[in-house]
């Protein structure tokens, strides 16, 4: 399965999570599965509790957005056990 491993720093060097290429929902629909994806973080929007952070990533490109509606549907499902 296609997806992203990501690896801690510092403290956490020695932690990592995979982040499968689920794809992104957006009402009824299902982009980019198998491909790229969107996760949710914990952190919700301080203003608007119906906002939150996020990751996108695809092959080219890895990277943190500020705040977006948490009704869309991305998952929340890193993978544990995972081996390289």
């Amino acid at each position: 399965m296609y997806g992203r491993l990501v690896t801690g720093k510092g403290a956490y060097a020695s932690k990592s999570l995979f982040l499968p290429a689920a794809g992104v929902g957006f009402g009824s629909y299902l982009y980019y599965p198998g491909s790229g994806g969107d996760f949710w973080s914990s952190s919700p929007d301080s203003d608007n509790s119906s906002s939150a952070w996020y990751l996108y990533f695809d092959s080219d490109y890895f990277c943190r957005y500020n705040f977006i509606y948490r009704f869309n549907g991305f998952p929340v499902r890193p993978l544990r056990g995972f081996t390289k």
